[in-house]
């Protein structure tokens, strides 16, 4: 019998209560195939490319795969066809707003979101500062002065 709990090395067990100081991240096999995807295009190897986008998509659908795969096309139309298929793929696994910062969009998507909430949430997302997080004042204060603040904190 296999047991399905996690295996964690006698040296990661955590000394106290919590398993703070941990920086754990996970990540599924299709986020790593979509970043892939991504690359590849990057580099100019759109068929390639185009394969990995459909293979991530082929295994979410597998009654009607051949109805619902991405068409090839140039740099452009393949990077949003790629970004699409992230969004779907990796909702509520909280690295979107990552992924906007990494792809330039998160001022646009940002404030779109904050136009249609009655808080306002997102419409005050300013590029260039928060994009960025703050570093830990302990951190600039150690560094005497090598580690600058990043802008707007």
């Amino acid at each position: 019998m296999v047991s399905l709990k996690w295996y964690t090395p006698k040296k990661d067990k955590p000394k106290y209560g919590g398993d703070n100081g941990k920086n754990r991240r996970v990540m599924r096999f299709p986020e790593v195939v979509l970043t892939y995807a991504e690359a590849l295009n990057e580099m100019g190897d759109r068929e390639k490319s185009l394969q990995m986008l459909n293979m991530c998509k082929a295994q979410v659908n597998t009654i009607n795969a051949s109805t619902v795969l991405y068409k090839a096309g140039g740099y452009g139309y393949m990077r949003d066809q790629i970004w699409k298929e992230r969004r779907a793929e990796m909702c509520f696994e909280w690295d979107r707003y990552f992924d906007l910062v990494r792809s330039g969009q998160a001022a646009k998507v940002m404030h779109a979101f904050g136009a249609r909430r009655a808080n306002r949430r997102g419409a005050y997302f300013r590029e260039g500062v928060h994009n960025l997080l703050p570093i830990p004042q302990t951190e600039v204060d150690v560094s005497n002065g090598k580690v600058e603040q990043n802008p707007g904190y």
